[in-house]
C-alpha cells in the first residue's frame, strides 16, 4: 500500500531473495513461467477488461499488447530451457606447436545472475507489454533472479490482478510465489516506495519505463547506494523522420498515411512515435504530403489520454511549442469533449528546429514537428545532432537516392545516434526478436542495452569465469561432456548444442 514502511517493503524484498533460491534449476523457471503465460491467458477477458477500464486505451489495443506479454513469456522460458542464452566459453590449454597469449590456463566462463532481486518499475502506456508480467519480468526471471515489481499508479488495478495471477501460476508450478512480488503504491507516500526499493541492499538492478525526470532520479538513488547497481532505463525519444525528394514524388500521400497511423496509434503514447518530420520538398510532391498528413490529422477524432499527469504534460507541451517563433500550427483535430487532447502537427521554420531547445523534448502524445530542408544538405544533419539519441530513425528514400554519397553520410550520422535506423516504413511496431535492439544514446536511455528481445536477458546477468577448476566445481554448462547440450564455445569455436529433448531438460 502506499503506506507501507520501509520495514514491510524490506520484508517483501527479503522474501523475494529468499524465493530465488530455489529458482535455479532451469526447467524449473522455464515450467513455472509457461504455468504463468497459459493463467494469464485463460483469463485473457478479465485482464483486457480491467486494462480497458482504467487505462483509456481500446481493447484492439491491449489486445495486441496481451498477445505480446504473454508470447514474450513463453519465448524467454523456451530460451531458459534450451540453455544457450548463458554464451558457455570453454577454452582448454593449448598443445604445441600453438603458443597461448599469456598463461596456458584452462578457462571456462559463463553468464550467471547478477543477484537475487531485479525491481522492475513498469511504463504508464504499456501496462501489459512493459507491466508487471512484461519483457523486465519475463528476462528477468530467465534469468534466474526474482522481481519486486512497484505498482504503476496510472493502473493499479491492472497491476493487481497480473500479480495475483501470476504468483497463483508460479506456485500450480510448485515454485515459491515470492519469486514475483509486488509493491502497491498509490503515490500517497510520493517516492519512499521508489526509494525503499532502490536502495534496499538485495536489489541488484533496476528495469524502468518513463520520464527523464524519473530516469535520473532512479540512477541517482542506485549510484549513490553503498554498492552501486545498474539501472537500465528508457526514457525518450522523437524518433526522427527523413523524407527524400525522391521518396515524395515516388508515393509521397502513401508515406503520409502511414506515418499519421503511426502517430495516432494508441494516441500517440507510444516510445516509438514519430515526433520530427524532416520533408525534402517544397514543391508539389511536398506540398501534396503535408496536404495529405494534414487532412488525416484533422479528421482523427479526439479521445482521452492514459492518465491525468500525461494528459497535463501534453498540453502543457502544445503550449510550450505553440509559442516558439517560427511556428505555426500545420493541421489539427476539431471537437472533442473538454478532457480529450486533440492532434496536432506543427510546421517549423528549419533553423527553429535547429536551434531551439523547446522543440527537442519529446510531445508524448498525438503530435509532431514539421519541417522543409533539403534532406541531402548539411541542415538535417545539424538537425539530427540538435536532437540527441533516440531510440529510432526512419529515413524514407527512392532508389536514386543512393547515387549521392550525402545520403551515405546520413546514414552513417544516424547510426552513431540511434538504437534502430528504419528505413521506407512507420517507427511503431518492435518486432520481439534477436536481432531487435529497443535502446538507444541518451536521453533514449540511459546504457546501451535492448529491452526487447533474447538478449534483454543480458541485463540481469555477469560474466562468471573458472580458472583450472576441478571438474566437480563447473556447472553443468561448462563440463567437458556438456550434460545439458547446449550450444557453446569450445576453443574459440561455436559447437551447436543437442535439441531439448535430447539434453534431457
Amino acid at each position: 500500500m502506499s503506506d507501507q514502511a520501509p520495514r514491510d517493503i524490506g520484508r517483501t524484498i527479503h522474501a523475494a531473495a529468499v524465493a530465488r533460491l530455489y529458482w535455479q534449476q532451469r526447467g524449473t523457471r522455464a515450467r513455472a513461467m509457461r504455468a504463468v503465460a497459459a493463467a494469464l491467458e485463460s483469463s485473457r477477458a478479465d485482464v483486457l477488461s480491467v486494462a480497458s477500464g482504467e487505462t483509456g486505451l481500446t481493447g484492439e489495443e491491449l489486445r495486441a499488447e496481451f498477445e505480446r506479454m504473454v508470447r514474450t513469456i513463453s519465448m524467454f522460458a523456451d530460451l531458459v530451457e534450451e540453455g544457450s542464452w548463458v554464451r558457455a566459453a570453454v577454452d582448454r590449454p593449448v598443445a604445441p606447436p600453438r603458443t597461448p597469449i599469456g598463461p596456458n590456463h584452462d578457462l571456462r566462463s559463463m553468464l550467471m545472475p547478477l543477484g537475487p532481486v531485479v525491481a522492475v518499475f513498469g511504463a504508464s502506456n504499456f501496462p501489459l507489454a512493459y507491466g508487471v508480467c512484461g519483457g523486465d519480468t519475463a528476462s528477468a526471471w530467465a534469468a534466474g533472479c526474482s522481481v519486486v515489481v512497484k505498482e504503476h499508479p496510472g493502473h493499479p488495478r491492472t497491476g493487481r490482478l497480473l500479480a495475483k495471477l501470476a504468483r497463483e501460476a508460479v506456485w500450480s508450478a510448485k515454485v515459491n510465489l515470492d519469486v514475483l512480488c509486488y509493491l502497491e503504491d498509490d503515490g500517497g507516500a510520493g517516492h519512499a516506495v521508489a526509494e525503499a526499493l532502490v536502495t534496499h541492499p538485495l536489489v541488484c538492478a533496476v528495469g524502468f519505463t518513463g520520464s527523464i525526470p524519473g530516469g535520473l532520479a532512479i540512477e541517482k538513488l542506485a549510484s549513490g547506494r553503498e554498492t552501486p547497481i545498474p539501472v537500465y532505463a528508457e526514457m525518450s525519444s522523437v524518433n526522427p523522420v527523413i523524407i527524400t525528394r525522391a521518396a515524395l514524388e515516388q508515393r509521397g500521400p502513401e508515406i503520409a498515411r502511414e506515418l499519421a497511423a503511426s502517430m495516432l496509434a494508441r494516441y500517440g503514447q507510444q516510445c516509438t512515435c514519430p515526433g520530427v518530420y524532416l520533408v525534402d520538398d517544397d514543391g508539389p510532391a511536398g506540398k501534396a504530403f503535408k496536404r495529405e498528413l494534414g487532412a488525416l490529422v484533422r479528421a482523427a477524432a479526439p479521445r482521452t489520454m492514459l492518465t491525468g499527469r500525461v494528459r497535463e504534460e501534453f498540453e502543457r507541451r502544445v503550449r510550450e511549442v505553440s509559442a516558439v517563433p517560427g511556428v505555426s500550427v500545420l493541421a489539427a483535430a476539431q471537437g472533442g469533449a473538454a478532457d480529450t487532447q486533440r492532434p496536432t502537427v506543427f510546421i517549423a521554420d528549419a533553423a527553429a528546429l535547429r536551434s531551439n531547445d523547446t522543440l527537442i523534448p519529446e510531445l508524448f502524445g498525438p503530435a509532431g514537428v514539421l519541417t522543409t530542408a533539403h534532406v541531402l544538405s548539411a541542415t538535417p544533419m545539424e538537425i539530427v545532432e540538435h536532437l540527441r539519441g533516440q531510440l529510432t530513425a526512419t529515413i524514407y528514400c527512392g532508389p536514386s537516392d543512393q547515387e549521392f554519397p550525402e545520403l551515405g553520410e546520413l546514414v552513417s550520422q544516424l547510426t552513431g545516434c540511434v538504437g534502430r535506423l528504419i528505413f521506407n516504413g512507420p517507427p511503431t511496431g518492435v518486432r520481439v526478436c534477436t536481432a531487435m535492439v529497443h535502446a538507444g544514446p541518451f536521453p533514449a536511455t540511459n546504457r546501451p542495452h535492448t529491452a526487447v528481445g533474447p538478449l534483454a536477458i543480458e541485463r540481469w546477468c555477469r560474466r562468471v569465469c573458472y580458472q583450472n577448476a576441478p571438474a566437480e566445481f563447473l556447472p553443468d554448462e561448462l563440463k567437458d561432456s556438456n550434460p545439458l547440450g547446449i550450444g557453446r564455445f569450445e576453443d574459440g569455436v561455436w559447437v551447436g548444442g543437442r535439441s531439448t529433448a535430447a539434453a534431457g531438460s
